[in-house]
């Protein structure tokens, strides 16, 4: 099970086992978090309890929050866009929420180029905010609404953009870098098994979907 809560600077979180906690009321825990260091704590704690009577054993883990990355949005609301990406399908909470720890922000106003035709490029981008459109050669090809996302296969193999992407109104888009994705994917085989599996059904539609198109063409000569 995982638990999502808002967390501040300072904040401290203390697990411990029965054979501590039972010694101390809520006042007192929170009293000794206050005054000594971090590390100072469990110490105390684990000292006071074997004082108060030790009759089971006692173990104390304390973390403080140091400081707290602000994102464009909730982390749940991260982990559910994340999610229907079908590259990362696959990938169960915690995976999506390290993904999400990765992933970066840009905002863009009206007009302003998001990608340019011809560019190299190795990034998923995901529009989280507005509206975008896709242009080549001057001709809009499809717009793109919040949830779409563009630029996954150079996250395979970089490469130039094959068409511009352009931002209509003010506009934000969340990026994974293929360095980040990679490095998170050489620290864990199972999450890069999962990643790599949802490419490979990912190329064969696209294949697929290529073979079907050049039939069709076919048929009509």
């Amino acid at each position: 099970e995982s638990l999502v809560m808002e967390v501040m600077p300072g904040d401290i979180f203390l697990l411990a086992t029965d054979g501590l906690y039972e010694y101390f009321p809520d006042p007192d825990l929170a009293d000794c978090c206050r005054k000594f260091e971090t590390g100072q704590i469990p110490h105390t704690l684990i000292r006071a309890a074997n004082e108060r009577g030790g009759k089971d054993n006692a173990t104390a883990l304390v973390a403080r929050v140091e400081s707290v990355r602000v994102t464009e949005v909730d982390p749940g609301e991260q982990v559910k866009i994340l999610k229907r990406i079908p590259l990362f399908m696959d990938l169960d909470y915690r995976e999506l929420v390290q993904l999400g720890e990765v992933t970066r922000f840009r905002k863009y106003e009206d007009g302003d180029p998001i990608v340019k035709d011809g560019y190299e490029g190795s990034d998923l981008l995901i529009l989280l905010k507005g509206k975008a459109k896709v242009v080549k050669l001057e001709q809009a090809l499809a717009e793109l609404t919040p949830g779409s996302f563009f630029g996954e296969g150079g996250l395979i193999e970089p490469g130039t953009r094959n068409a511009d992407v352009v931002a209509k109104g003010k506009t934000t888009v969340m990026t994974i870098r293929r360095t980040d994705l990679f490095r998170l994917l050489d620290a864990d085989a199972i999450m890069c098994t999962k990643v790599l599996w949802a490419m490979c059904r990912m190329l064969n539609r696209r294949l697929r979907h290529t073979s079907d198109e050049l039939s069709w063409i076919k048929s009509l000569q």
